[in-house]
C-alpha cells in the first residue's frame, strides 16, 4: 500500500467519524429544541387552566358575598324581634 492510499483511507475514516459526530449533535440539538417548545406549550396550557380556575373561584366568591350579607341581615332582623 502506498503512503497516499493509506493517508486517503485515514482521511476518509476521520471524515466519516466527524460527519457522524456532527450529525448526532445536530439531532440532539433538534430533539432538545422540540422538547423545550413542548414544555413551553404545556406551561402556557397549565397557566391558562389555573387562571380559569382562579377566575372561577373569584366569581364564586363575588357571587357569594351578596348572599352571605343578605343572610346575615335576615339573622339580625330575627334576633331583634
Amino acid at each position: 500500500m502506498e503512503l497516499l492510499e493509506l493517508s486517503q483511507i485515514i482521511f476518509n475514516v476521520t471524515l466519516s467519524i466527524t460527519a457522524t459526530i456532527i450529525g448526532v449533535t445536530i439531532l440532539i440539538f433538534i430533539d432538545r429544541t422540540f422538547k423545550a417548545i413542548k414544555a413551553v406549550e404545556n406551561f402556557f396550557i397549565t397557566l391558562d387552566e389555573k387562571t380559569q380556575g382562579v377566575y372561577r373561584n373569584v366569581n364564586l366568591l363575588l357571587e357569594g358575598i351578596p348572599i352571605v350579607s343578605f343572610i346575615s341581615k335576615l339573622f339580625k332582623k330575627k334576633s331583634k324581634k
